[in-house]
Parts: C-alpha cells; structure tokens; sequence
C-alpha cells in the first residue's frame, strides 16, 4: 500500500508523513494513464497487412504496364506419307475400282492331338496340362504314373463317361486304356 507524500528512500527520508492512504482507483490513474489506440502494438498488424497489399498491387501494375510482349514461336514437323494419284491414260469412261489389297491367308488351326490307348511319357510324348474325354460305353481309364512301371500309379480313375485329368509337370508317365480319345482342353 502507498501513501501521499512518501517517497522512494525510506521511511522518515521525507518531511511529509502519510497521513492517508491512496485509493486503489487513484493508484491506477496516476500509475499508467490510458494511451491512444495508435500507440498500442496491436494497431500495427492490420495496418502492416494493408501497407503490405498495397505495395504488392501497386509492383504488379508497373510490371504489367512497363513490361514488353514476348513472341513465342513453336516449331514441330509434321510427316506426310506422299500419295500419288494415277490418272487413266484412256479417255474412256469406266468404272471406279478399289486399290487391290493383298488379303493375308486365313490363319488355319493345327488340329488338337488325340491320345489313345497307350503309355505315354510326360514332356517327350505328351504335354503336362488338362485333356478330357467324351467317355466310352466298354470304359475310359487313365493313371498318372511316378515311373515307367504300371504298378507307380500316383493317381487314378475309370468311368463310361466324360472325364478330366490334369496330367502335372512331375508326373513321368501317363497311360489311357479303353476306347477313348482324350484331347488337351489347357
């Protein structure tokens, strides 16, 4: 708390003695009186931020009016194939034709190999993939073998009608009986 009068070097240093306190109110005035809006710091970000727009507007139009156009040329080369024109040496009329075109020969299919009845060995004689059969009345059997020996069956299946049978790369033989044609479908 202060008092009237009282200065900073101590007590009994001054004539005067207090003899009243000072008000909180009289405190604050005489402390830091109110200043002006322009000399807070706050009033300067705005006025900043304005100045800074008014000076990029204004370089962007001397820019644009002391600037000189710029002439951009763009070359490319375009190829055009030559075509010739023929005229007839004939003053006949006749007919138009059409520029002879060579037809290109029909792609023709290999036929698809049929296997029948017979031990076949894997990638000499047959192919691994899918073959199928339209099945026979007396039976269609297949067994994929492990060796060149009928009794190494790894798997195999007998039926009167359609059948599948994926014939695999570690397969080594593969033998068909009965009357049937079995054909590769993959």
């Amino acid at each position: 708390m202060e008092y009237r009068g009282m200065s900073n070097q101590g007590w009994g240093s001054s004539p005067n003695t207090p003899t009243e306190p000072i008000s909180q109110k009289e405190n604050e005035s005489q402390q830091s009186p109110s200043r002006p809006f322009w000399k807070r710091g706050w009033f300067l970000v705005p006025v900043a931020f304005f100045v800074g727009i008014l000076v990029g507007v204004t370089a962007n139009s001397d820019d644009a009016q002391n600037a000189t156009p710029r002439t951009v040329t763009v070359t490319s080369i375009v190829e055009v194939p030559a075509t010739t024109i023929e005229t007839p040496e004939t003053s006949t009329p006749s007919s138009a034709t059409a520029p002879s075109t060579t037809a290109k020969p029909p792609v023709t299919k290999l036929p698809v190999p049929t296997f029948t009845a017979g031990t076949y060995q894997v990638g000499v004689d047959i192919k691994p993939g899918s073959y199928k059969t339209g099945g026979s009345s007396d039976g269609c059997y297949y067994a994929r073998l492990s060796s060149d020996n009928t009794s190494d069956i790894i798997a195999n299946d007998l039926s009167n009608g359609p059948m599948f049978v994926r014939i695999r790369s570690t397969d080594k033989f593969i033998q068909f009986t009965g009357n049937c044609e079995w054909k590769k479908v993959s």
